[in-house]
């Protein structure tokens, strides 16, 4: 009788231990933007099968001189049920009405960074980890609108990979759904033209609704906030229709003399290293933020190589227009005013190629090697839809390229020198 006594005993312990396991941090909301401002906030998520009790489970922020928020006795967590810790509940009632929260919390998050932990009444860590406003942690978080969204509750939330950037001012106490709401869309960024064909800086936004849109005093800003550009009166954009803001107009109309559906000029440039790119309507309330970075995994071909940073023409709401993934290497100097032309990687002239480039293996796997005739020049992988997928600069006779970061499918890589092109087909496998 003892020992089924002790193993009943176990089996209720280990049960709300299993229970409490499954509570996992599954939004955060460290800076806001201060036009959609809620405070600061934290979402709790019960991954679980069973109620959770967080009567006196505390939360603490790493910093000594704030005390952990004691959570209220009598909080409990249903399966699936999601509950947001607030440090300003005025705030955040005034942004998101009836959402299920508790608080204030009486502390804020670090803008840059911090150690969150959550434990329970016995004082034990049920989970922890730390965030950064730097990569590889994506920035978007960090006084632009966006929070940070898990991914996946099984992966540990120290993971920066296992986060992605949320819709404009969130979703706390429910799962992510696409930004359905964020129609305006930033399409393409020219933010570091080649010397040689210089355009200026300039973004393209492209209206995704089936009506026409006034943008007459909305707003156009990057990461600084006093750097703003004022939308002119009458501006309207038509149903699926896309505009071009330039920062120079003599420069841009050099590169691009027959698009006309353009507006500016910026009164600021874009930071060649990494920037933010944010439109506020109106009432100057922000609608819309895109980072982008010329480091990580971010095309390098834009970052003065003579292409532009292009939004994925399979782009949905659902997406997160925030990661690298989201973009490719548009067109030589870009397609300004225009949806991508899935044929501009693909036009050379027979005076321009002047043979076959050697390569191998192929089918290939990671690596391609390719044989050259010259010692410097650029290869260009493009997939068969006209996407540049990798540029660099090379030298030397016999090189190895990494496939790494290429999807499967086949596609075509030139070798661009003085010389004229070589190019040839590959499949990867």
């Amino acid at each position: 009788m003892k020992s089924k006594i002790v193993t009943i005993v176990l089996f209720i312990i280990a049960t709300a231990f299993s229970a409490k396991a499954q509570i996992v941090f599954s939004e955060l909301n460290y800076h806001s933007d201060s036009t959609v401002n809620a405070g600061d906030w934290i979402e709790l998520w019960n991954t679980g099968n069973a109620q959770v009790d967080l009567s006196n489970w505390k939360l603490d922020d790493g910093n000594i001189l704030n005390p952990p928020y004691t959570i209220p006795n009598g909080t409990k967590l249903n399966p699936d049920q999601r509950i947001v810790l607030a440090s300003n509940l005025t705030r955040f009632d005034a942004l998101h009405p009836g959402v299920f929260r508790i608080g204030p919390m009486g502390f804020e998050f670090s803008n840059n960074s911090e150690q969150i932990t959550l434990l329970n009444e016995l004082d034990a860590v049920v989970s922890q980890f730390t965030y950064l406003d730097t990569l590889p942690w994506n920035k978007c978080a960090d006084g632009h609108g966006r929070t940070l969204e898990l991914l996946d509750p099984a992966v540990s939330p120290g993971n920066p990979a296992n986060w992605r950037c949320g819709c404009i001012k969130g979703s706390p106490g429910a799962a992510f759904s696409p930004c359905t709401s964020e129609t305006l869309l930033v399409s393409e960024i020219n933010y570091r033209s080649d010397s040689l064909a210089n355009a200026g800086d300039w973004v393209e936004l492209w209206n995704r609704t089936n009506g026409s849109l006034n943008l007459s005093g909305y707003r156009l800003r990057d990461g600084n906030g006093f750097n703003v550009y004022v939308f002119p009166s009458g501006t309207i954009m038509n149903p699926q229709s896309r505009l071009v803001v330039y920062a120079d107009l003599a420069l841009f109309n050099s590169r691009h003399p027959n698009v006309n559906n353009k507006v500016g000029p910026l009164p600021f440039a874009f930071d060649g290293n990494g920037e933010y790119v944010k439109i506020y309507n109106s009432l100057d309330v922000l609608i819309q933020s895109v980072s982008y970075d010329d480091d990580g995994t971010w095309p390098k071909c834009a970052d003065g190589e003579g292409y532009t940073l292009e939004l994925d023409t399979l782009f949905t709401n659902a997406d997160d227009v925030n990661v690298s993934e989201s973009w490719f290497c548009g067109c030589p100097e870009g397609s300004p005013g225009t949806a991508f032309i899935n044929t501009c990687g693909l036009s050379i002239s027979e005076n321009e190629l002047i043979g076959n480039l050697q390569i191998w293996p192929n089918p290939a796997d990671l690596f391609l090697n390719l044989e050259t005739a010259s010692n410097s020049g650029r290869i260009e992988i493009i997939a068969l839809d006209g996407k540049v997928m990798q540029t660099r600069t090379v030298q030397g006779e016999q090189i190895t390229i990494s496939l790494e970061n290429i999807p499967a499918g086949m596609y075509l890589i030139r070798f661009v020198s003085a010389a004229g092109v070589l190019q040839s087909k590959f499949i990867k496998n």
